[in-house]
């Protein structure tokens, strides 16, 4: 195999790079190479957990007669003295061919990745690494939720705090925001987003919060994770990738933000780190290669948002959240009260609706 012609050469993997991160590096350049924008072609994996008793995962002849088969060759081998646990050695080895990219790293767990051009391939070599590593993988579970989290010396984690999520109900919103939800939703797994930018905008009890949550239900093999305010203005620190990676792996990620009216103003001495790391990540080379998406709202009547995070291919939704007209509204108030009647002459937010729709059952009830 003329290793001259290889995609890998359009762009050098390096040593030092995150196994996600090569995983993607690997994506880009076979797209390249194929002349193809959208990733739907190419078969990605990722596993990792404690090998099977006996079994050497690096060496193991079955996975190197697949890989000779495929016409794959050790492209670089590194042995470093620390990976996630720093008392463990650490070896990887990548492998590359004409038909794909694969990764194996051991630090006393193992983690293999690859992506392939050919389904059967991917089919074999996933049978295989499978009955060799000793883990369950986990179904998607709708509506789990992380938080980002810094502590005292600047170093980085997010934290599973839990599940979360809620019913979307197309009549509590305006006919926009039920367009929008449906972008959004098809957005946060497509290989192929159109934009990863998501501004939910409107006065509190315009039904943002839930739905966010309702997105979070909806939205299986997603990361969600709630960023606090006081860490908006960092999320382009170089030390959170590492933290990114090692926690949340390759799935999609959407970082909420919320109360972001720092990120999403006009640039002016005070917000330009908060701007600049939201449009990074937003549209960036960075959020691509991680697959994230933001998702930022704020309760501002009017904010005047800085023109470089509308643009086209960055802004995947800019949403306005509005009081709802009177008969949407007596719609709604019916549905959660059981039946009940009540006129509305003027707008009112969903949450008032809610609230008074509930006082009518507590009475009920006496």
């Amino acid at each position: 195999m003329d290793k001259k012609n290889g995609w890998w050469e359009y762009d050098p993997l390096r040593a030092s790079e995150y196994q996600d991160l090569s995983l993607n590096w690997a994506s880009n350049a076979m797209l390249r190479e194929m002349g193809a924008t959208s990733r739907e072609g190419l078969h990605r994996y990722a596993i990792r957990g404690p090998a099977v008793e006996g079994v050497e995962v690096l060496k193991n002849e079955k996975l190197q007669e697949l890989l000779m088969k495929a016409e794959f060759r050790l492209l670089q081998a590194t042995h470093t003295s620390c990976g996630h646990n720093v008392e463990d050695p650490t070896t990887r080895l990548d492998y590359v061919s004409h038909n794909g990219f694969l990764s194996i790293l051991d630090n006393g767990e193992i983690h293999v990745s690859f992506v392939v051009k050919a389904e059967e391939l991917a089919t074999q070599l996933r049978d295989q690494i499978k009955s060799m590593i000793r883990v369950e993988e986990p179904a998607d579970e709708p509506g789990t939720v992380y938080t980002m989290a810094r502590n005292a010396v600047g170093q980085y984690s997010f934290q599973h705090v839990g599940v979360t999520g809620a019913k979307f109900y197309e009549d509590n919103y305006i006919d926009e925001v039920v367009k929008g939800y449906n972008l959004i939703h098809k957005n946060l797994t497509s290989e192929d987003p159109d934009g990863r930018l998501y501004i939910l905008n409107g006065e509190p009890g315009t039904g943002k919060t839930y739905f966010v949550r309702s997105l979070i239900e909806a939205t299986s093999g997603v990361n969600f994770v709630l960023v606090p305010p006081s860490l908006l203005q960092h999320l382009g620190d170089p030390e959170i990738i590492p933290a990114l990676v090692s926690s949340l792996g390759s799935s999609p990620t959407c970082l909420i933000l919320e109360d972001a009216d720092t990120c999403l103003v006009k640039r002016h001495e005070s917000n330009l780190p908060s701007i600049s790391s939201l449009l990074n990540l937003s549209d960036g080379i960075l959020g691509s290669l991680l697959n994230i998406h933001i998702l930022a709202t704020t309760n501002a009547k009017k904010v005047e948002i800085d023109e470089a995070a509308l643009r086209d291919g960055r802004l995947g939704a800019h949403l306005v959240f509005q009081p709802l007209p009177g008969p949407k509204a007596e719609a709604v108030y019916s549905r959660i009260s059981e039946g009940k009647r009540r006129q509305f002459r003027d707008k009112i937010p969903i949450a008032a609706v809610y609230k008074q729709a509930k006082q009518t059952l507590r009475e009920l009830d006496r």
